[in-house]
């Protein structure tokens, strides 16, 4: 039920992680800045970190949004059930 504020809500958590690379504030500032020290001591594991966070995020974002339109889904069924056995 709620697929495009499911879809919306992803493409602002992905949002945020690029709009670091124009130096606004964003989720991706640790994986730019650690693109740009690549080469350097631990620069890898500051992209990687950053990266898996951010996509942790969206998950967790997704499941919520997936089990509040399961629990909204549910009681609109109940109540449709309600009115048909009347």
């Amino acid at each position: 039920m709620l697929i495009g504020i499911r879809v919306t809500t992803l493409m602002t958590v992905s949002s945020a992680a690029i709009a670091a690379y124009v130096n606004g504030p964003g989720l991706g500032r640790d994986i730019f800045t650690g693109l740009s020290r690549i080469g350097g001591a631990g620069a890898i594991n500051q992209v990687l970190a950053a990266v898996i966070l951010v996509v942790l995020l969206g998950i967790i974002l997704d499941l919520l949004l997936q089990v509040l339109g399961l629990l909204t889904g549910a009681r609109r069924q109940r109540s449709s059930r309600r009115g048909a056995a009347s």
